[in-house]
């Protein structure tokens, strides 16, 4: 059962929503390089990232949406994966006040709100433990993690 946890495998696929190109680039990247994580896609459009968690080939555990997607907000975003989908795990992210999102993101059952001044302090702790949620991890349960990549 080498690379599986009770049947779930040990690695948490993600998607990342952000119209920024160059912020959804470097997020992705930066979460691909922790341990256990591999990021299947990034979207620039509020769209496309919808399709994609929604209808793509590979569902993704946990999304990642900027609040301010150019037009569209990230609370919608969110909103319209949870009406569809229970399984998918939801992070918001801004670089605005997190408190302004807070209340609307619990309202469309979000998992985490994470303000992007905190991403590399904040993220990895909120990934694992929702990692460890869906896998049912327990210390030490031999479980091994493949390299993290970025899918292309």
């Amino acid at each position: 059962m080498d690379g599986e946890r009770r049947g779930k495998s040990c690695v948490t696929r993600i998607g990342v929503i952000d119209n920024d190109v160059w912020s959804c680039r470097a997020i992705a990247t930066w979460v691909a390089g922790l341990s256990g994580f591999v990021v299947d896609w990034c979207a620039v459009k509020a769209s496309e990232g919808l399709y994609r968690a929604l209808y793509g080939t590979t569902a993704p555990d946990v999304v990642l949406v900027d609040m301010a997607l150019g037009g569209v907000s990230g609370v919608e975003v969110c909103r319209r994966i949870r009406e569809r989908s229970d399984s998918i795990a939801l992070i918001g992210m801004t670089a605005y006040d997190v408190a302004k999102y807070r209340e609307d993101l619990i309202g469309a059952g979000v998992q985490g709100l994470v303000g992007k001044e905190r991403l590399q302090q904040d993220l990895p702790v909120l990934l694992q433990r929702l990692a460890d949620r869906r896998s049912g991890a327990v210390a030490g349960d031999g479980c091994t993690t493949p390299k993290a990549r970025i899918a292309s």
